[in-house]
């Protein structure tokens, strides 16, 4: 019988369904060959280990998030924070997958030890751009200079959990901001609804 054949981003897409339907305890190349219909020596061609694959599934997903983010860059300080909020609402899986980072096991794989260390530099990059874009924000008289820099940036980079949250119901970045811009006060509603 001959082998089924498959391409890598394959696999990785099927590794992030099977990460965030069983989380990382229930994440195992069995469960991961079954989903695809190949066997598990398909994917030991690929990646040594359940952690590797998960490292290479998690390493993607954030280039992909930096490039996104990269891409607000020419926008003024509030816009480029709708920008970021935005790229984290559509990447909101990120947070979760991030949630396995101290499980994995990389002792064995060097590879695997820098690219979680390229992986938590990346979330600090983020929050960098977060902290400039608030601070130009301020500065140009856009949002509050007397609120805590740190605790915006907080508010914004926890607004990836939204999604889950809010079980279907739709929120994009512009809903957010308005309401971190707007307030909660009656009075303040958006003229637009």
């Amino acid at each position: 019988m001959a082998k089924k054949k498959i391409n890598p981003q394959e696999l990785l897409d099927a590794a992030e369904e099977l990460l965030l339907e069983r989380g990382y305890s229930g994440f195992h190349f069995g469960a991961l060959s079954e989903k695809l219909g190949i066997g598990r020596s398909t994917i030991y061609e690929y990646f040594s280990d359940k952690d590797e694959l998960i490292t290479a599934y998690m390493d993607q997903v954030m280039n992909r998030v930096i490039e996104d983010c990269r891409e607000c860059a020419p926008l003024s300080g509030l816009n480029r924070l709708k920008g970021y909020l935005n790229v984290f609402l559509r990447y909101t899986q990120i947070q979760r997958i991030i949630q396995i980072l101290p499980m994995l096991d990389l002792s064995a794989s060097p590879e695997g030890g820098e690219a979680v260390a390229k992986l938590i530099e990346q979330h600090r990059l983020i929050h960098r751009w977060i902290v400039e874009a608030i601070e130009e924000a301020k500065s140009m008289g856009e949002i509050r200079s007397d609120q805590s820099t740190r605790l915006i940036a907080a508010m914004i980079f926890s607004s990836i959990q939204l999604p889950d949250v809010m079980q279907g119901e739709s929120v994009t970045g512009e809903m957010v901001i308005d309401l971190l811009y707007q307030g909660l006060h009656p009075d303040n509603g958006s003229p637009n609804r």
